[in-house]
């Protein structure tokens, strides 16, 4: 592999299947679109040497000395059962040993790692995950995130001494260069991601269903592999679609008034369900009181709280508001000045949000 243009060989590498393999897609899509020389690798552990991260380079064409910029996404789970991915560790070592002053490494963290109550497995998980995060963070170069509240712990784990981007996660199912009035959408609130989160979603909202009520929505839309979800009582009618491709999402979002959630506000600049109704204009409702600003996104101004809907409210302002959020951190914007972070054309990246 040979960049068009002078500097080092880009290598983005993911777990995947699933959203963190699909943001590194988009990533590589937009970089080749602007004629940028780069390869994307679904990597997991190795099981022979074949399989290595070196071996895997050479097989692109790069090997020790050539100038490496590599681009590691990381999420725990996605590498390695409980988020416990040890492994990752020893084979960016053995890459680090093989390419020395050769290698740029930038670390995309979509998670850091799990916490919660001792009686959840997270509780028990999260030192040893938390070790690895603390770990890779060292061993970058830059450092690139998409929430506040990890770009505070990863500051405080490198100092001022690494470079840290912070930007919301971009819409992986197309952002739409216009978008329809709220009043011309249809009265309905799609609900779309892996089933489980479809499922925990409803869970969440079917105590305020009143408050969907006072809001108009006429009928919820489910879309997504698995299952439709088990509705529970009280919330309006449900047509599940099952899963769609991007383009059949953001056509439903574009022509849908509503997006349901249940993530927590300190969550939601990661999630890419979110980033996708905030792509389309959608009002998000979400369950829980939810004080606190976090990443930009203020309650009541860029998302509904179901508990605090009153009867009459006007959610346009707030659909518009969301849109208005999410444009300076488009795919577009991200995937440039990603390419300037991992190529180390910058040393320092700015904050979004």
């Amino acid at each position: 592999m040979t960049p068009s243009v002078p500097g080092p060989a880009l290598v983005q590498v993911a777990p995947g299947p699933g959203g963190v393999a699909d943001y590194m897609h988009c990533v590589e899509r937009e970089w080749q679109a602007r004629g940028s020389s780069s390869a994307a690798l679904m990597f997991a552990e190795p099981s022979g040497d074949a399989d290595t991260l070196g071996a895997q380079l050479a097989r692109q064409g790069v090997a020790a000395p050539q100038p490496l910029a590599l681009v590691v996404h990381f999420s725990g789970y996605g590498y390695g059962r409980r988020g416990l991915c040890f492994w990752l560790l020893d084979e960016l070592a053995r890459v680090r040993a093989e390419w020395g002053a050769s290698l740029t490494l930038t670390v995309v963290f979509h998670e850091t790692f799990a916490f919660g109550p001792p009686w959840r497995t997270a509780f028990w998980l999260s030192k040893p995950q938390e070790y690895i995060a603390r770990r890779l963070a060292r061993m970058a170069d830059a450092l690139w995130t998409n929430t506040e509240r990890h770009a505070r712990w990863l500051r405080g784990v490198v100092g001022q001494a690494r470079a840290l981007a912070v930007w919301p996660v971009f819409s992986n199912v197309g952002e739409p260069d216009s978008l329809p009035p709220c009043a011309d959408r249809a009265p309905d609130a799609v609900v779309f991601g892996s089933a489980p989160t479809r499922q925990r979603t409803l869970d969440t909202l079917a105590p305020l269903s009143a408050a969907l009520h006072r809001l108009g929505i006429g009928a919820i839309v489910e879309a997504g592999e698995g299952p439709a979800s088990i509705v529970p009582p009280g919330l309006p009618p449900i047509r599940h679609l099952g899963r769609l491709e991007s383009m059949e999402v953001s056509r439903l979002l574009a022509a849908t008034r509503f997006g349901l959630i249940e993530h927590a506000p300190s969550g939601l600049a990661k999630s890419g369900v979110f980033a996708a109704y905030a792509a389309h204009g959608c009002v998000v409702v979400r369950a829980g009181t939810g004080p606190g600003v976090h990443d930009g996104l203020v309650p009541g101004r860029h998302f509904l709280l179901a508990p605090s809907v009153a009867a009459g409210a006007e959610p346009a302002a707030v659909g518009t508001a969301l849109a208005e959020w999410y444009r300076p951190h488009r795919l577009a914007l991200q995937a440039a000045e990603l390419f300037e972070v991992a190529t180390g054309r910058r040393r320092d990246g700015p904050a979004r949000g």
